[in-house]
């Protein structure tokens, strides 16, 4: 299944590498993702998971260096059975628990046969529930969606009442079927309608043909400050090309407006409530600030990412871009006549 879906990718030359978090991104209110047995595992789930990070970043590395197919299928082949050998002898304890969130969005790795395990054969019910949560993101960020959404099926139905965080793990399955349904990289963009600062409608689909970058962000937020430069330049970089920034503030109109003005941000925004819990934050599944999502000009999510990545975000900006530039004149000209009548 996993192995099929690797072989595809690597044949249309498909490599999504997720941004990783940035530590200085700012949580909303919601607790970072915990699991059973943290608390008096940390050390051996530390160590595990300090290994375990060494042995992805360096697949990374070496599958970005190495350009032949079939060198590249082998690389995939052979760490994935070193990682899933790793993690094996861990399977059955509390070790294992704290590991599992981290392996959600590994990509093109084969690490169905630890996923499996755990499910199957680790005697604490909480974990084998976090296992199938975990192994169906996995499936998700892997493009194996029916197979995801058959997971959170029987995650809902064998473990929905199961407590996990301050919900159950059958409302946990909601959100995820949610997510890779409506979020995940290569699925259209929801529907987004919102009031920008100056009380204009804004309307996603008015951008189709354009390359849109939304930016959660808050003048709360000292990350999100940090990334005002890197904008400005964007916007210059870009400007007369189709590619459109757009803010998405949590801020209070007037605190908005004042940031605005002194820190000179010139390009659209919405004014999102007042608050983290606005429309569009919550239609976007928003947890963190800043969030970064790149929607390309048919409407596609093409990168999502916590924080500023600049190695992972230019070349989708870039290639995004191109993209539009080389659409049929005729949507471009539509797409000028709608900017200048509006």
């Amino acid at each position: 299944m996993i192995r099929t879906k690797i072989l595809w990718l690597l044949v249309v030359g498909v490599w999504i590498m997720c941004a990783p978090t940035d530590s200085r991104c700012q949580d909303r209110d919601q607790p970072v993702e915990d699991a059973p047995g943290r608390a008096q595992n940390e050390p051996d789930s530390r160590d595990l998971a300090k290994n375990f990070q060494s042995l992805y970043q360096d697949f990374v590395e070496k599958f970005r260096a190495e350009k032949n197919l079939e060198a590249r299928v082998a690389l995939i082949k052979a760490r994935s059975q070193e990682l899933n050998q790793l993690l094996s002898k861990h399977c059955r304890t509390a070790t294992i628990a704290p590991i599992l969130p981290q392996l959600v969005k590994v990509q093109l790795l084969d690490l169905e046969p630890t996923f499996v395990e755990v499910i199957d054969e680790h005697p604490d019910r909480p974990t084998r529930a976090l296992a199938l949560l975990c192994f169906a993101k996995y499936l998700g960020n892997n493009q194996e969606d029916e197979m995801c959404f058959r997971t959170l099926a029987y995650l809902k139905k064998n473990h929905g009442t199961v407590k996990y965080q301050n919900t159950t793990f059958g409302k946990a399955a909601d959100e995820a079927f949610y997510f890779i349904r409506n979020l995940a990289i290569g699925r259209p963009a929801p529907a987004t309608v919102g009031e920008d600062v100056d009380g204009q409608l804004f309307k996603l689909s008015d951008y189709k043909g354009k390359v849109v970058m939304l930016r959660f962000w808050g003048n709360w937020c000292p990350a999100c400050r940090q990334m005002f430069p890197f904008e400005q330049d964007l916007v210059s970089k870009y400007r007369n090309q189709p590619f459109a920034l757009v803010g998405v503030n949590s801020d209070s109109l007037e605190e908005c407006k004042r940031a605005q003005r002194h820190s000179n941000l010139t390009w659209r925004t919405i004014w999102d409530g007042g608050n983290t819990r606005g429309p569009v934050s919550m239609i976007y599944r928003i947890e963190q600030w800043p969030t970064i999502i790149v929607i390309d000009a048919k409407g596609v999510i093409r990168y999502r990412a916590q924080g500023l990545a600049e190695a992972q975000l230019l070349p989708v900006l870039e290639r995004c871009i191109a993209e539009a530039k080389s659409q049929p004149t005729a949507v471009r000209e539509q797409q000028t006549e709608l900017e200048t009548t509006n």
